[in-house]
């Protein structure tokens, strides 16, 4: 009996009692964007195209990727994912609030008295008060093209590594935050080839160092000057 011999059976007058088992007739797709994410057309947006070359090759510090890892499907919780560019360095934040005012808090929070300069961010709707954000951050928001995860694959594969230690569709509220520490603290003290085998925490307090040095040395000069 073939395929076509079965659904023409099925739809038939004869079948029909069987036809709401099909899968076309159980499920139905809604159109529209894909839940969670805000709308591509926003006009305000700055397109990753547009991030300066220092970001993408990755020669100067403070340009940042931000994702959020979900909880399974019946779980509860996220973790917001932040990653530095050049020195991979990583912060992870748990929440169970994605509005985005909240969001733009923790964001700004975590990156407060660091020299920010741009952040790169998906279309998730959590991110759509990007204009707040850049304000509070006082740096350029960059946004990747729609379901184009590659565009962020430093955060990306910051992920793959919290997954170790925090597996996929599990419930986030209830991973101990010793775990989340833990994860943490991992990304932070692994020795990178990519950074000379230094690791992310080594290559973050240098960055920061060469940042209070400059301070100083324009400071002085301009001590100097008005002297």
């Amino acid at each position: 009996m073939s395929t076509k011999a079965i659904y023409n059976f099925i739809t038939s007058s004869h079948g029909g009692p069987l036809e709401h088992h099909l899968y076309r007739k159980r499920v139905h797709k809604k159109g529209g964007p894909k839940r969670g994410r805000a709308k591509a057309s926003d006009q305000t947006k700055v397109s990753i195209e547009k991030r300066p070359k220092q970001a993408n090759n990755r020669t100067e510090f403070g340009h940042f990727e931000g994702d959020f890892m979900e909880s399974g499907q019946d779980g509860r919780g996220s973790l917001l994912v932040l990653v530095e560019r050049k020195t991979r360095y990583p912060f992870i934040i748990y929440t169970e609030d994605k509005t985005t005012l909240t969001i733009n808090e923790l964001i700004a929070g975590c990156l407060k008295d660091i020299p920010v300069k741009s952040i790169t961010l998906d279309n998730d709707i959590s991110f759509q008060k990007h204009e707040a954000l850049s304000e509070l951050i006082e740096a350029t928001v960059y946004f990747t093209h729609p379901y184009t995860s590659s565009d962020k694959g430093t955060v990306e594969n910051r992920n793959g590594r919290i997954r170790e230690f925090i597996p996929k569709r599990c419930d986030i509220s209830k991973i101990p935050a010793d775990v989340i520490k833990q994860a943490k603290e991992h990304l932070r003290t692994r020795f990178m080839k990519c950074l000379g085998f230094h690791t992310p925490e080594e290559a973050w307090t240098a960055e920061l160092l060469k940042v209070a040095c400059a301070k100083i040395k324009k400071s002085t000069r301009v001590a100097v000057w008005n002297y």
